[in-house]
C-alpha cells in the first residue's frame, strides 16, 4: 500500500475515532430497511447519470420511511442534487435539516463543506471563506481539510475578499495552520488549473516553509501517473455516499478496488433486533476503517404479517425448519455469485450448518459471530467461529477442576440441550480421565425449569451416599494398637471394663432422654466438591445458583462462559451476588477490557441500546480488515491471515484460531469476586501439602513421647 494512502487513511480513522467519542453515528438506534436500500440504490444511479431531479424523487421517497439507517444520507444527497439544479436555497434548506435532525451523522462535516461551497455559489465570499477556515480549526477527516484549503486559497488568490476578512479568519484558525493550509490549497488550486510550474514553485516553499511538521506534508508523495493525487482527494460534489462507501474519495485498498462483505442475516421475523446489532456492530467497524468493503446484506428472515408463525422457536405454530434453512442457502448462494470475499452470518447453528456448506465449496470465508456449534469448523477448512464451543470449555474447566483444584467427586446441572449435552459430555471424559468421577449429571429445561427441588434433591442424596458413615466404636481396638496397647490381656482388660460404662452410660441416657430423629435437611453436604453449572443465559445462573446454599451444599461452583454478564452482576443486590461469590467460569472475556468498556459506552452513545450481540459483528468485521490489509488486498490470503490470528484483543473477548481447530479457543479461567470477574492468579490456587513428610513428622512426635 502507498505510503500517502496509509498516511491519509490514518488521519481518517483518527478524526473517525474523535467522532466515536462524540456519539459518530445518528443519536437514534438506526434500524435497517430494505425498502430504503433499494429507493436508495435507485436514487444513486440516478444521481450518477446526472438525473439529478429523479435521483431527488427517490431520496424523497426514502425520507418518508419510518426512520432508518439511510436516512441521513438521504437527506444529505437530496441537498446534493438540489445544489447540482442550482436551487441553493433548498440545498441550504436540507443541510439545515440534516444537522438539526441528525447532528451525529457521519455526513455532517462534508454537510458544512457543501454549504461553503453554496455560499461561494450564492456570492457571499466572507461566508464561504469563514465555512472553509472553519472546517480547518475543527477536527474533520483531511481529506475534508485539503478540499477547504484548497478552496480557500482560491477565494483569497482571487481577492473575493478583502485582507481584513483574511486577517479575522486568519485569528480563528491561527497563524501556522492558515499559512500551511494557503500554501498547500495554492499546490492543488494550480493543479486543478493545470499551472505544473506554478504548482511545483508553491510545492517548493511548502516544503521549505512547513517541512515534515506540516499535516498535509506526506499528501504530496504520490505523483506518479498510477497514483495521482486526484484518486485520494478529489472534488467534493462528486463524491456520493454509495451504500457503505466512504463519503470521502479514499481508495479502499492499493489496487484502487472495494472489496464486497456479505451478511447473512435475519433482519425482518422473529431475530430481527439481534440481526440489527450485528449488522450495527458490521458498519461500525467497517465505517471506523475507512469503509475497505461494501456490505452487501442478503435477509434470511421472514414476516409473515398478522399470521401467527413463528419463524424462531418462541411460539406455535412454527415455520417448518426447512424453510428458513433453504432462504439461508439461497441467500449464501446469492452472495458467493456477487463475488463476496468472505462471509459474516448467520446467526444460529443450524443455519451455519447449512451456510457453511455453501461457503466451503465456494472456498470464501464464513465467519459465524454467535454460533457455539460443536464440529461445525469440520464443514471445512474456510469456517471460523468468534464464539467459544461447549466443548473446549468443558474440558478447561475439567482439567482445573481435577489437576488444579484436586475435586473428586462433582455433579453437573446443566440445560437439556446439545449444548448442555457436549458441555457434559468434555468435562465428565476430562474429569474420568484425571481420576475423578462425576457422581450425578441432572438435566432442565432452558427459560421454562423453575423449580430445582427435585434436581437438588438428587443432589443431597448422592451426597448422602457419598459421605463417610459413623465409625463403629469397636474400631478403637485399631487405633489402640497403632498407640502401643500390643498386650493381648491389657487390651482385652481395658476394653471390657471401657464398653461395660458405655452401656451403663447409653442405658442412663436412654431413660433421661428419650431419641429424637434427626433431620436430614438441617445437615450440610460436604462431600460434593464441585458442582458444574452450565446455564444458556445469566438469568438461569442467578436462579440456580442460590438454591445451592439453600440446600446446604457446601462446594465450588463451577460456570461456562455465559456466565460472563459484568452489568448483570453489578446490578444484582449484594444479598443476591454472595450466592455466587467464588465461582469460577472459563471464558474468553476479560472483566478490565479497557477496549471492550469504550466500545460498549460508546454504542449506548450511538444506538442508545446495550451492545448484547453488536460487539460479535464488529470483531467478525475487524479480523476480516485486519486480515486484508495484512493480505495486501490479495483475498485468496484471507483465509490464511484469519488461521493466524492469536490473542486478538476484541471487544467480544480474546479471539484465537489456529489451522486444526477454527473455533475461539482464547479461554481464561475467571473467578467472582464481589461484583468483578478477576483472573485466577496464585492465591486462588489450593495450597499443596506434603503427605509422606507429614507422616514422618506425626511418627517422630510419637517416638518423643
Amino acid at each position: 500500500m502507498p505510503f500517502v494512502f496509509r498516511y491519509v487513511l490514518l488521519c481518517f480513522l483518527f478524526s473517525l475515532m474523535g467522532m466515536w467519542d462524540s456519539g459518530f453515528a445518528q443519536s437514534k438506534g438506526v434500524v435497517f430497511s430494505s425498502k430504503a436500500n433499494r429507493l436508495f440504490d435507485a436514487g444513486i444511479k440516478s444521481y450518477e447519470k446526472k438525473d439529478f431531479s429523479q435521483a431527488k424523487s427517490k431520496f424523497e421517497q426514502l425520507i418518508q420511511l419510518p426512520e432508518n439507517h439511510r436516512s441521513s444520507a438521504a437527506t444529505f444527497m437530496i441537498a446534493k442534487c438540489y445544489f447540482n439544479l442550482d436551487d441553493l436555497d433548498s440545498a441550504l434548506s436540507f443541510i439545515r435539516s440534516l444537522e438539526s435532525d441528525y447532528p451525529s451523522s457521519r455526513y455532517i462535516t462534508a454537510s458544512f463543506l457543501l454549504r461553503a461551497d453554496i455560499f461561494f455559489r450564492q456570492k457571499r465570499f466572507f461566508e464561504a471563506a469563514e465555512s472553509y477556515g472553519r472546517l480547518l480549526s475543527v477536527s474533520s477527516p483531511l481529506s475534508i481539510q485539503a478540499l477547504a484549503a484548497e478552496r480557500l486559497a482560491a477565494v483569497i488568490s482571487n481577492r473575493h475578499i478583502s485582507d481584513s476578512a483574511v486577517d479575522k479568519i486568519r485569528l480563528s484558525v491561527g497563524e501556522s495552520r492558515m499559512h500551511e493550509a494557503l500554501l498547500f490549497g495554492k499546490v492543488m488550486w494550480y493543479r486543478k488549473l493545470g499551472w505544473i510550474t506554478e504548482s511545483q514553485t508553491v510545492l517548493k516553499k511548502y516544503r521549505d516553509d512547513i517541512g515534515s511538521a506540516g499535516v498535509f506534508f506526506r499528501m504530496d508523495d504520490l505523483q506518479d501517473e498510477s497514483h495521482p493525487i486526484e484518486i485520494i482527494i478529489h472534488d467534493e460534489q462528486d463524491s456520493i455516499p454509495h451504500g457503505e462507501k466512504a463519503l470521502i474519495g479514499l481508495a479502499s485498498d492499493g489496487k484502487g478496488i472495494k472489496q464486497k462483505l456479505g451478511l447473512l442475516l435475519p433482519i425482518t421475523g422473529a431475530y430481527a433486533s439481534i440481526a440489527q446489532q450485528i449488522y450495527n456492530g458490521v458498519e461500525l467497524a467497517n465505517t471506523y476503517a475507512g469503509q475497505p468493503f461494501e456490505i452487501i446484506i442478503e435477509d434470511t428472515g421472514i414476516d409473515y404479517g398478522t399470521l401467527p408463525i413463528d419463524s424462531g422457536l418462541n411460539s406455535d405454530p412454527q415455520e417448518n425448519n426447512g424453510s428458513g434453512l433453504l432462504r439461508v442457502a439461497r441467500g449464501a448462494k446469492k452472495l458467493v455469485n456477487q463475488n463476496v470475499v468472505a462471509i459474516i452470518g448467520p446467526l444460529f447453528s443450524s443455519s451455519c450448518v447449512a451456510a457453511a456448506v455453501v461457503a466451503e465449496a465456494a472456498q470464501i470465508p464464513l465467519i459465524a459471530p454467535l454460533s457455539q456449534q460443536t464440529g461445525l469448523d469440520s464443514l471445512g477448512q474456510f469456517i471460523f467461529q468468534i464464539n467459544t464451543v461447549p466443548d473446549l470449555q468443558g474440558k478447561m474447566l475439567g482439567e482445573h477442576a481435577g489437576l488444579v483444584l484436586g475435586l473428586h467427586n462433582l455433579v453437573v446441572i446443566a440445560p437439556l440441550t446439545d449444548y448442555g449435552w457436549n458441555f457434559e459430555r468434555e468435562f465428565r471424559s476430562t474429569i474420568e480421565k484425571n481420576g475423578g468421577r462425576v457422581a450425578l449429571s441432572d438435566w432442565y429445561i432452558p427459560n421454562q425449569t423453575k423449580d430445582f427441588r427435585r434436581i437438588f434433591e438428587d443432589v443431597r442424596r448422592v451426597g448422602f451416599e457419598l459421605s463417610p458413615s459413623v465409625k463403629d466404636t469397636l474400631s478403637v481396638v485399631d487405633s489402640l494398637l497403632s498407640v502401643g496397647f500390643l498386650e493381648e490381656e491389657r487390651v482385652s482388660s481395658f476394653l471390657s471394663n471401657f464398653l461395660d460404662d458405655l452401656k451403663r452410660e447409653e442405658a442412663l441416657n436412654d431413660s433421661l432422654y428419650p431419641e429424637t430423629e434427626i433431620d436430614s435437611t438441617e445437615i450440610f453436604i460436604n462431600s460434593i466438591d464441585g458442582v458444574l453449572l452450565v446455564v444458556e443465559n445469566f438469568s438461569d445462573a442467578k436462579t440456580i445458583a442460590p438454591q445451592l446454599a439453600f440446600h446446604r451444599l457446601n462446594t465450588q461452583i463451577l460456570g461456562n462462559s455465559i456466565w460472563f454478564d459484568p452489568e448483570s452482576l453489578k446490578n444484582m443486590r449484594r444479598s443476591e451476588r454472595k450466592y455466587l461469590e467464588g465461582a469460577i467460569i472459563a471464558s474468553p472475556h476479560q472483566d478490565d477490557s479497557e477496549y471492550g468498556s469504550k466500545f460498549v459506552n460508546n454504542y449506548r452513545k450511538i444506538y442508545r441500546d446495550d451492545p448484547i450481540y453488536a460487539a460479535f459483528g464488529f470483531d467478525s468485521a475487524q479480523l476480516l480488515i485486519a486480515a486484508l490489509e495484512d493480505s495486501e488486498g490479495d483475498v485468496s490470503m484471507l483465509r490464511q491471515r484469519l488461521t493466524n490470528v492469536v490473542k486478538y484483543e476484541g471487544v467480544s473477548g480474546r479471539i484465537t484460531f489456529d489451522e486444526n481447530r477454527r473455533v475461539n479457543s482464547a479461554l481464561s479461567l475467571l473467578k467472582i469476586e464481589r461484583d468483578r470477574y478477576k483472573p485466577i492468579s496464585k492465591k486462588d490456587l489450593p495450597e499443596l501439602v506434603n503427605e509422606s513428610k507429614t507422616f514422618w513428622r506425626h511418627n517422630e512426635s510419637l517416638s518423643t513421647d
